[in-house]
């Protein structure tokens, strides 16, 4: 089994310093925060690639979302926590399917996480 917990930390971590990058006007600064984004997604592939699945923070395995909003979420090969994460809150909204008690429900879930949306 994976540990979840390794890249469930991984996934917060990026999503923290992706928001602290959107909030940077240092050019500096924002170099320094995209290594360092870069070094954690390194991390959490090497743990996604160490031959073992990541079934535990899926959708479908943990039963994290209603059924209507996991299939909107697959239209748009979103299939893990991970990939809904990548997204930009914006992005999200706007999928088909995904109305205002869809997205604070998966934003709820995702907090409960400690992470949030690009």
């Amino acid at each position: 089994m994976i540990d979840s917990a390794a890249a469930l930390e991984e996934m917060r971590k990026i999503g923290c310093l992706s928001r602290h990058l959107r909030n940077s006007k240092n050019g500096k600064e924002c170099s320094r925060i995209s290594m360092e984004i870069r070094e954690h997604k390194e991390a959490l592939a090497r743990i996604k690639n160490s031959g073992k699945e990541i079934s535990s923070i899926t959708f479908s395995s943990n039963g994290i979302l209603e059924r209507r909003i996991k299939k909107s979420l697959e239209a748009q090969n979103i299939f893990s926590i991970s990939d809904l994460i990548s997204h930009t809150d914006e992005e999200v909204r706007s999928f088909k399917g995904i109305g205002p008690l869809s997205f604070s429900a998966m934003k709820k879930k995702i907090e409960e996480f400690g992470l949030s949306f690009l």
